[in-house]
């Protein structure tokens, strides 16, 4: 009887170690004004941007989406919304049967004539999104809907392995790269892709610093490295990257901590860096190795009087900070 009480005794001082040691990593949110962000968010879906982000609207379907995945995360998306987002989604996505397919980035786009149809083309970075909306609303696309986005994605896909945003655009990095490879995962079909030659891009764009740039040659940076280790993530080729190339990685995410994370070697901290360069960490199984507190820390220092984030502190809010920040 008296052993059986000492074991219980040590077990329930190694649980209060195991809790201590994951409270230590776990980010202290109490600071973080949730009721406000899911307010920002809302008004953004529901009344349009504030004053200054016009010419963001080619962009439309992503900012929607930082909203709506944002309420997501912070379960206060209601089925009423998800109604009426849908009913705008679907309005964005291409429709006609042609070479291009997927979503464009805002119903700014739809052609009113022919003339007007050679520039109404999916996007693949818009694509990812507006299928990551649907899932989220919980809906899909057809059949038929599913396999021309496929079709276009294949289409999209370079010789280098790389891939091109649209039908008319020949410029590529890891950022389309990603959207890509995360489409044909939402569609759960990799097989109308390169995989190989896909791999092979990312690799390319590794660099001697230890994180990934947009393209081959260019300078390691967190959102090029998310999109990196995120491509290799989906394709299950994660372990194409060496032990040592997995080490520096891993190093040169953790060196990008000040308080919050910063982008690139002597940038200021950025809000939206606690999830490009966290999730690359998380991906990487490093995450419990960063501050997580002092990005909390961070993160709450960089709401403005709105109460949703923005890049830094003393600057306004906007989607992808407040999203990015909260996601971080």
């Amino acid at each position: 009887e008296q052993r059986s009480r000492q074991k219980k005794t040590q077990v329930r001082k190694q649980e209060k170690v195991e809790t201590e040691k994951e409270n230590c990593f776990r980010p202290r949110m109490t600071d973080i004004e949730f009721s406000a962000m899911s307010k920002y968010f809302r008004h953004c879906l529901k009344k349009g941007l504030f004053d200054g982000f016009e010419g963001l609207d080619s962009n439309r379907l992503t900012l929607v989406y930082f909203c709506v995945s944002g309420l997501d995360l912070l379960s206060d998306l209601n089925d009423g919304e998800s109604r009426q987002v849908l009913a705008w989604v679907r309005r964005a996505q291409i429709q006609q049967a042609s070479e291009s397919s997927g979503f464009r980035g805002s119903t700014f786009f739809v052609a009113g004539s022919n003339d007007e149809s050679f520039w109404d083309v999916g996007h693949i970075a818009m694509t990812y999104t507006g299928l990551a909306i649907l899932q989220i609303c919980g809906s899909t696309v057809t059949a038929l809907e599913r396999s021309r986005i496929l079709e276009h994605a294949r289409r999209l896909q370079l010789k280098d392995g790389g891939f091109k945003c649209h039908a008319h655009e020949n410029d590529s990095d890891l950022r389309y790269l990603f959207s890509a490879v995360a489409v044909c995962h939402i569609l759960d079909d990799m097989s109308r892709i390169d995989v190989l030659a896909a791999e092979h891009y990312i690799l390319q764009c590794l660099t001697y610093e230890g994180g990934f740039g947009l393209r081959p040659g260019c300078e390691a940076q967190g959102g090029s490295t998310y999109c990196g280790v995120a491509a290799l993530t989906l394709l299950g080729r994660l372990n194409a990257l060496s032990p040592a190339a997995h080490r520096a990685m891993v190093r040169w995410c953790l060196r990008r901590q000040v308080q919050g994370f910063q982008g690139r070697p002597n940038k200021d901290e950025d809000a939206c860096y606690s999830f490009w360069i966290g999730a690359s960490l998380d991906m990487l199984g490093a995450s419990e190795l960063a501050d997580w507190p002092a990005v909390a820390a961070f993160s709450s220092a960089c709401q403005d009087a709105s109460g949703a984030m923005g890049k830094a502190a003393g600057m306004s809010a906007d989607p992808l900070h407040a999203y990015m920040g909260l996601a971080g």
